[in-house]
This record gives C-alpha cells, sequence and structure tokens, in this order.
C-alpha cells in the first residue's frame, strides 16, 4: 500500500495543540437559528493542521480534468467546519428512537449571509451548512470510542453502491481522525492527489481505493490500537459493492454458534441499480439476507443488528438528467420500503437521511462531500452503540412474510 502522496504544505506529523474533549452542553435550550451562537465546548475538534490545510487548498476535481490539482476554476469552501462538532442542544439523544427521529426531522442551517441572501436551494448547495439534528445531539465519538462500538461486533459488513463505498470512506476518514486523506487505502498513488473534499468525487482518479478498502481488520490499517494485540479479536470490517448478478454478501468465516463469535453487525443501502421499485430491491437486496443460513443463524443467536439506510437528496438541478432519482420518486421508494417493513414485521432500524443529505454540498448532484460522509458514519456508530446497549438485535420476520 502506497502512502499518502501529499501537498508539500500539508504535514501529518505535525499535531495541534489543542485536547478535544468531550462534555454535555451548557445551553438551557435548544438553538435552531444560529448553530454559531451555542457556547458549550467542542464534543471533538479534528486536528487544526489538518482543517486548516482544507480549508485554504479545498478543491472537486471537474469532468475532464486530467490532472487533479487544484485551480482558480475547481477550488470550493471546504464542507467541515469547526461549528459541525458543537453540540446543539442541552441534551444528547439518549435512546435509539430519539437519535433516529433527530436524524429524520433535523435540518440544515448555512451562516446567516447565505441564509439572508434569498438564494435557491441550488444556490446554497455551493455553500457549507450545518446540520442541526430535531431536539437532541448526536454525541461525537473519537476514533478509540468508535473501536469500542464497532468491536462488539465480529463482523461489520456495509452493503451497497457508490453512496456506501463513500460511507465506508467516511468511516475510515473518522477511525483514523484525518479530515485530509483520511479515506484512503489505495495501491496507486494518484489516488492521493485526491484531498479534503476530493476523496468523494466521483472522478475516475479519485475512485482508486481497493484492496484493504474493502475489506481489513484494524490492525491492517494501523487502527484501534486500544483493541489490544490479539487480533484474531478484532472486527473485521467488509464493503460489498451492490451487484445483482452477484447478490449480497455471502459471510465467509462468520459462525455465530461459536462462543467466541460477537455477531455480525449489517449496513445496506441501495436503490438505484433497481430503479428505485421497492418490490424488487427488497426482493433483490433485503429478502436475500433474510434467506441466508449464517445471517439467520447470527439472529437466532441473538447476535445480528440490520440497519437500512433509505433514499437521501439529490440536487433539483440533476432531476432532468437522472429523472428516477428527483424527490418524489425517492420519497414513494421511502414509503414502500416502511410498508413492507411494516407488513411482514421486520425489525430493521431504518435511518432516514433525507434532511441531512438535502442541500448538502456535494460534487456531482448526489455524491455527498466530506462532511455528510464523515457524520453518516458518526450517525451509524451512535446507532449501533444505542441498538447493542438496549439488546435491540434484529429478530427474523415470520416464515411465511420470506417466501
Amino acid at each position: 500500500m502506497h502512502q499518502p502522496h501529499l501537498l508539500a504544505e500539508y504535514s501529518p506529523n505535525v499535531k495541534a495543540t489543542l485536547d478535544p474533549v468531550y462534555s454535555n452542553a451548557t445551553q438551557s435550550s435548544p438553538v435552531q437559528s444560529n448553530p454559531a451562537a451555542v457556547q458549550p465546548k467542542l464534543q471533538h475538534l479534528p486536528d487544526d493542521t489538518h482543517l486548516s490545510f482544507c480549508e485554504a487548498h479545498n478543491f472537486l476535481p471537474q469532468v475532464g480534468e486530467i490532472v487533479i490539482a487544484q485551480t482558480v476554476n475547481n477550488t470550493r469552501r471546504f464542507s467541515i467546519r469547526k461549528q459541525d462538532f458543537q453540540p446543539t442542544h442541552s441534551v444528547p439523544c439518549g435512546t435509539s428512537n430519539e437519535l433516529l427521529q433527530a436524524i429524520a426531522m433535523g435540518q440544515r442551517r448555512w451562516d446567516d449571509d447565505v441564509e439572508n441572501a434569498n438564494l435557491t436551494l441550488r444556490q446554497k448547495e455551493d455553500y457549507p451548512s450545518t446540520f442541526i439534528p430535531d431536539k437532541c445531539y448526536i454525541p461525537y465519538y473519537k476514533p478509540e470510542q468508535m473501536c469500542d462500538v464497532l468491536n462488539r461486533f465480529s463482523h461489520v459488513i456495509i452493503q451497497g453502491d457508490s453512496l456506501s463505498r463513500h460511507l465506508q470512506g467516511g468511516l475510515l476518514m473518522a477511525l483514523r481522525d484525518n479530515v485530509v486523506n483520511g479515506s484512503m487505502v489505495s495501491s496507486n498513488p494518484e489516488m492521493y492527489n485526491c484531498t479534503c473534499d476530493a476523496q468523494f468525487s466521483e472522478h475516475p482518479k479519485c475512485r482508486l481505493n481497493n484492496g484493504l478498502y474493502n475489506r481489513y481488520q484494524p490492525y491492517q490499517l494501523g487502527l484501534c490500537p486500544n483493541l489490544g494485540n490479539d487480533t484474531a479479536q478484532q472486527f473485521e470490517s467488509v464493503f460489498n459493492i451492490n451487484r445483482l448478478h452477484r447478490g449480497v454478501y455471502k459471510f465467509p468465516g462468520v459462525n455465530c454458534t461459536s462462543p467466541e463469535s460477537k455477531g455480525v453487525l449489517v449496513i445496506v443501502q441501495g436503490g438505484v441499480q433497481m430503479q428505485y421499485n421497492h418490490a424488487y430491491t427488497y426482493h433483490k437486496l433485503i429478502r436475500p439476507f433474510f434467506a441466508d443460513p449464517t445471517f439467520r443463524t447470527c439472529a437466532e443467536q441473538g447476535k445480528a443488528i440490520f440497519i437500512w439506510t433509505s433514499y437521501t437528496a439529490q440536487s433539483p438541478d440533476y432531476d432532468d438528467k437522472y429523472p428516477l432519482q428527483k424527490l418524489e420518486l425517492g420519497l414513494k421508494f421511502n414509503n414502500g420500503m416502511d410498508e413492507i417493513f411494516q407488513s411482514d414485521m421486520i425489525n430493521a432500524s431504518v435511518v432516514d437521511w433525507l434532511n441531512f443529505t438535502t442541500g448538502a454540498q456535494h460534487s456531482d448532484g448526489l455524491h455527498y462531500a466530506a462532511q455528510v460522509n464523515l457524520f453518516k458514519a458518526q450517525h451509524l456508530i451512535a446507532l449501533a452503540d444505542r441498538l447493542w446497549k438496549e439488546k435491540q438485535f434484529f429478530n427474523l420476520p415470520p416464515a411465511s412474510t420470506q417466501s
């Protein structure tokens, strides 16, 4: 694996003097209108060197650019800012239901100069914004805390399309605490030119992650030293791309009947390749998990958590080019999936990221910049933490619904 090829100004060995802290917010009432006014300590703050680098050198490669580098035409403001790490309410989301509600009903907030400029939603997408969860704040997990949550499972499987490929990158970025190039694992040095928001560009030269990116244990990437030296007990993280001809993940090496097995965390996303047909998506992407003998055994042993992440927003500018992904069809898809889960008595946890992604900075209308992917990973860690503590493990649906 090649080491990151970085711009000269960035030195990963320079560490900030800040001591990131966790603390409860101290304001007396929720703040909805101006997150910058919230005064409590940051839950966590990325390395100042990283943020400063991205604030000065952020760019998104444009279609047709041969050389991946910052230019006057592709420079843009970095999507991650310090205020993204500020609690926006007086209390954290305590339960999994509170967390899911906070995500689903939250809203994006732009700085006052943007909010007051009478801009369209499409115009606002060019500016950084902060997501304000509903009624409670979502705790931010430091790398060692993320490792502890993930290591409650033997296997963490992310099944999905390019959006989930970026989610895998957001997870790595958070585990490395590195917003410059933390998402990258590639044997191709060109990939390391895609720093900051460019990490999540769909430019061909920024899609070169491979090898351990798709399947790793923490020690293989120098992650999670707090888990100790017994590598056999470390979780394995797998990203499995949606390919209908190959089916879903088959759980090789998973044996939930073993006392040593800590079970599986399965995170599934999709719909684009299924033309956002909810019945077809369920048939091809979700039901095969419930029919898989290994997954069934894990569920029967009380060692499985299953999370479905629903349709996310597409920029309105792209509705004519990608009509199947427009908002009204996405909402119909989400409703259809919810109806299947309810009618078939499927107790999957459903993450609704529509509000979270509406208006967020993106690279091509559908694929989001670093901020969305970093905080998607944080949302899922927080959810897995709560589901595990609440013993909200997946129960197999009745046999009559699996035919």
